[in-house]
């Protein structure tokens, strides 16, 4: 990504330039070089945010993504709060549902984080249901995951093991191993 990011440097394309960083900036989280990762991510950002704006949203949207990521990451949960309400306002500007629902599930972690369980739970329960309608994806058992252990540590055991059991139905069905045993690690706490 860093070649990818000074390629588009050279070619005077700050869009893709800035996408190219907010990838290195998640590797480099991976990787837990964490400054490194913030400069790539605050790099990402003012180049956006020296371009149109609203020609970019959906980038725009992405990069707040990484930003919340990355904040989460570092032990800021209010900061990602905030980042990913705004990653959720540009992909609702872009009519991305999969996205905005994304970043409204990452705010929900971010809520957990800051130990707002109930409000956690309202915004889980929330985004379950316009998940419903949606065929089953890693997103929607992730969806479920989420809401099945918020259930679970506001006390509600009986529907937390409800929830936590279609979720695992659903990884299974996905055939997604590294889910499946995140679901079963949850029913076991429960």
């Amino acid at each position: 990504p860093d070649f990818a990011s000074q390629t588009y440097q050279a070619q005077s394309n700050p869009t893709n330039q800035a996408l190219s960083l907010s990838y290195l900036a998640s590797a480099y989280k991976e990787l837990g070089q964490w400054q490194a990762a913030e400069t790539a991510i605050s790099q990402s950002l003012e180049l956006l945010q020296a371009t149109d704006a609203t020609s970019n949203a959906l980038i725009l949207a992405q990069v707040w993504n990484t930003q919340g990521s990355l904040q989460l990451a570092t032990g800021n949960p209010e900061a990602a709060l905030s980042s990913w309400q705004q990653a959720e306002t540009l992909y609702g500007e872009t009519d991305d549902i999969r996205g905005t629902l994304g970043s409204q599930l990452n705010q929900a972690q971010a809520l957990q984080s800051l130990g707002l369980y109930r409000q956690a739970r309202t915004r889980l329960e929330e985004i379950n249901k316009q998940l419903q309608s949606q065929p089953d994806s890693r997103l929607k058992t992730k969806a479920l995951q989420s809401l099945g252990v918020t259930l679970q540590r506001v006390g509600a055991f009986s529907e937390s093991l409800d929830v936590l059991e279609q979720s695992l139905v659903m990884t299974q069905q996905l055939d997604n191993a590294p889910d499946t045993s995140a679901v079963l690690l949850g029913l076991g706490h429960t």
